[in-house]
């Protein structure tokens, strides 16, 4: 009722208080009456009061820009200083892009240095945010409104860039040069490194302008003048002060973004450009440290060389650094460039790392022992699979693994000597972790040539004892010739357990298993001695239900089957 009573000026006085209220609910119903009321005073109050935070006031503001335009303008152009400065603050604070071209313009008349220095800051602050939206909004998941905003207002920034330059001006005076400089760092920021306002000022036979865009190009770190050096560099005729920058920056916001661009697939113009290049400064220094680079970038440096006319020494310099110290993944990239023109340094750097600090060093020169073909190899690998660290006892293992697993093993099986079974046995439980899950696969195959072939790898690597238990499951194999050849490696593991199996067998149907079992029992026996065989047989009739006789075959079957509860299989 009272704002309906109020007079104009009145009303706006109460509206205004409303819109300092701090409620985000009276701040809207006042913002909303105040565009209502449609006049130039109620626009230039709002746009006052968006002068502090307030996300009611942002939002408004942004969505009715247009309509504000004027409003906006009146202000920056023809209002007093406080009234200029409130409507850039208020810009700044709601992030609308709809005043940018009025800002650019205020920065060309004569304005208080006040005034100047804070249009300056919002006109650069501006251009790094519309940066950030249009080209990263989408992948940073920032505001979409923003990010619509943002791509809606960016032709219309660029445009209004381009129409304030006076490039055919040389000589300015100091603050004039300083705006046209800015004017071209936000140009190149926004605008796309192919897009003709662009091109213009980095094309422009004005000195100024192209000592300007010199020192952009060298000194720049702003991701869009990155990107519109890096991007020159792809154009038929790249800007010569692109491939300046190449040569000469070492600051890691350029290289990073350089090896960014060309790790991934790059275009043949770019490549052909790249060529172009013979010397690049922080590549060619003599005490060479790659170490600010980050890692997972590393790699690009050799990608860098191959595409560029390096000397030879640089590159020898580069990659022997990379194989030291560089991340994995470098190294790896790094030792494949090297081996093409100078294998014996690379071998001379991998021997040289197999003892280093770093395990993942050691490790990395562990996997390359054998793609080097180091005639030692086999002995370095042993070596390391006995070494305290585990990660490159495990890459030694893996190396190892290629070689020597129980499927070779068992194919190998018939030319081992028995010097040569015993070690190649204790090596393969150490290296293959799988070697028993493998024999314990073959003794129950279907084809009887397939189990006879793992009884006797086992026989002839000394596995007697680590395979017992699969062993014992073959008491009642189909094939009497598996089982005659059981009983001769039984016959040669003195325990209780082999002595009851050959017993078992001692009564198996076939006659020359029979045969072959009383034979090897006795010997057996003779060998375990009877003390020791008494012994055995008392700790074993303690801790059975019964005792298991020759005759008693049920009990004999349940002794043989490790998953029946009443029988320890040691």
């Amino acid at each position: 009722m009272t704002l309906e009573l109020a007079s104009g000026n009145q009303r706006l006085d109460l509206l205004a208080i409303g819109l300092g209220s701090g409620v985000d609910r009276i701040e809207d119903a006042c913002s909303q009456m105040l565009l209502a009321e449609g006049s130039l005073p109620a626009q230039a109050m709002l746009i006052a009061a968006a002068a502090r935070p307030s996300v009611c006031l942002g939002e408004k503001i942004r969505a009715n820009a247009d309509t504000l335009s004027v409003a906006f303008r009146q202000l920056l152009i023809h209002g007093t200083p406080t009234q200029a400065i409130a409507a850039l603050d208020a810009i700044e604070l709601t992030e609308t892009f709809e005043p940018v071209p009025v800002v650019i313009e205020l920065l060309r008349v004569n304005v208080p240095q006040p005034i100047l220095d804070r249009a300056e800051n919002l006109l650069r602050s501006m251009a790094w945010k519309l940066h950030e939206l249009t080209e990263h909004g989408s992948e940073k998941r920032l505001h979409p409104t923003l990010a619509a905003l943002a791509s809606r207002y960016r032709l219309s920034i660029i445009e209004a860039l381009s129409r304030s330059l006076e490039l055919e001006v040389d000589h300015l005076e100091p603050q004039k040069a300083n705006v046209r400089e800015l004017f071209i760092e936000c140009l190149m920021i926004i605008g796309p490194d192919d897009a003709p306002e662009v091109r213009r000022v980095l094309w422009a036979s004005n000195p100024s302008v192209r000592e300007i865009v010199r020192h952009l190009m060298i000194n720049g770190t702003h991701p869009g003048i990155l990107r519109s050096i890096i991007g020159s560099l792809g154009h038929n005729y790249p800007h010569p002060r692109a491939l300046d920058a190449v040569q000469e920056r070492d600051d890691p916001e350029f290289v990073v973004s350089l090896l960014m661009t060309i790790s991934k697939p790059i275009s043949q113009k770019l490549m052909q450009n790249l060529r172009q290049i013979s010397s690049i400064n922080w590549l060619s220094r003599e005490s060479l440290d790659l170490s600010w680079i980050p890692g997972e970038y590393q790699a690009g440096i050799i990608h860098l060389i191959n595409l560029t006319r390096l000397s030879r020494d640089c590159r020898r310099n580069v990659e022997e650094w990379l194989l030291r110290y560089g991340c994995s993944e470098a190294r790896e990239v790094a030792v494949q460039s090297a081996s093409q023109h100078d294998g014996d340094k690379v071998k001379e750097i991998v021997r040289s790392s197999l003892n280093s600090a770093d395990s993942a060093v050691a490790a990395w020169a562990c996997s390359q022992l054998k793609t080097q073909q180091f005639p030692d190899a086999a002995r370095l690998l042993l070596e390391k699979l006995r070494c305290a660290d585990r990660e490159v006892r495990e890459v030694a293992r893996a190396e190892l693994l290629e070689w020597f697993h129980a499927e070779r093993m068992l194919e190998m099986q018939d030319a081992m000597t028995p010097e040569i079974g015993r070690h190649a046995g204790r090596l393969l439980l150490e290296i293959d972790d799988s070697a028993l899950a493998t024999f314990e696969l073959e003794l129950n195959h279907a084809i009887r040539h397939r189990r006879i072939r793992a009884l006797m790898a086992i026989d002839r690597m000394e596995l007697i004892h680590e395979t017992q238990a699969f062993l014992l499951k073959m008491l009642t194999d189909i094939d009497p010739l598996v089982r005659r050849t059981l009983v001769d490696i039984l016959a040669k593991l003195p325990s209780l357990d082999s002595l009851l199996a050959l017993q078992y067998l001692t009564r198996d149907e076939s006659l020359r298993v029979r045969e072959a079992a009383v034979a090897a029992f006795q010997r057996l026996k003779g060998s375990m001695g009877e003390l020791n065989l008494a012994s055995q047989l008392s700790n074993h009739s303690e801790t059975a239900e019964r005792p298991v006789s020759p005759t008693d075959d049920s009990g004999i079957l349940a002794w043989a089957n490790p998953s029946d509860e009443t029988r320890s299989i040691n």
